[in-house]
This record gives structure tokens, C-alpha cells and sequence, in this order.
């Protein structure tokens, strides 16, 4: 990556800059939006007809 503020870093090496300044984000336990992700998704369960197929890449 070239640019303003990167000196020609990597995706990856910033990536790693970044969480060794200001750490890696743990989502709560208790976190509402995840407790709303997982509602929906039990209630969609009822609507799937079929499991996961695999589909083919280019």
C-alpha cells in the first residue's frame, strides 16, 4: 500500500500496527446486536428448505 501515513506497508503489516497500538476488539458476551443476529437467524431457520449447497468458484 502506497499513500499518505502508510510508508509503503502492507495490508498486512498495518493490520498488525494497528492491533499491537490499539489492541484486538473482543466482542462482550452480552451484546445486544449479537443476541439480535442469533434471534434472527432462529427465526429464519423455519424458512430454509434445504442445506448449504456448494457452489463453484471461477
Amino acid at each position: 500500500m502506497s499513500g499518505t501515513g502508510t510508508n509503503n506497508k502492507s495490508p498486512m503489516d498495518m493490520c498488525f500496527l494497528g492491533q499491537m497500538q490499539f489492541g484486538v476488539y473482543q466482542q462482550p458476551k452480552n451484546d445486544p446486536v449479537t443476541d439480535t443476529v442469533d434471534a434472527v437467524a432462529c427465526q429464519q431457520q423455519v424458512h430454509v428448505n434445504h442445506k448449504a449447497m456448494d457452489v463453484p468458484s471461477c
